[in-house]
């Protein structure tokens, strides 16, 4: 992993309660990307996970989910970096099934998350790099 916010403040840190986005400690450098670590629980815990920026130079591993982008109607929230973040219906159901048949955390890229959708510029570089 390239970079995630130390446990101590520091330049450029900030704490959960002054960020605005998820996005905010991690800006993304030439050839990375963002992933996501979907944290283990039970069926009925809360869905949470971590968002971190890698290198595509240090070959990560990880598995992809494409999600259709437009509205996200009915919305539920998913705690990200413990910072609330709304998803669709369908994320939402397919992230608590991923979880539930695993027995450990998976780190998985999500377009609908891992690219900040607020954000064209970002985007028309991502996509890219997916292809």
């Amino acid at each position: 992993m390239t970079s995630q916010p130390d446990a101590e403040d520091g330049p450029g840190h900030t704490s959960p309660s002054e960020r605005v986005s998820i996005y905010d400690d991690y800006p993304l450098l030439s050839h990375e990307i963002r992933l996501l670590d979907l944290v283990y629980g039970d069926w009925n815990d809360p869905i949470e996970c971590l968002l971190h920026t890698v290198s595509l130079e240090e070959e990560p591993s990880y598995r992809t989910l494409s999600y259709t982008w437009g509205p996200i109607e009915p919305k539920h929230v998913i705690q990200i970096n413990a910072i609330e973040f709304e998803i669709g219906s369908n994320l939402y159901h397919a992230l608590r099934r991923l979880r539930a048949q695993r027995g450990d955390d998976l780190c998985i890229w999500i377009d609908a998350i891992c690219i900040n959708q607020a954000n064209i510029s970002e985007k028309n570089r991502q996509v890219p790099l997916m292809a």
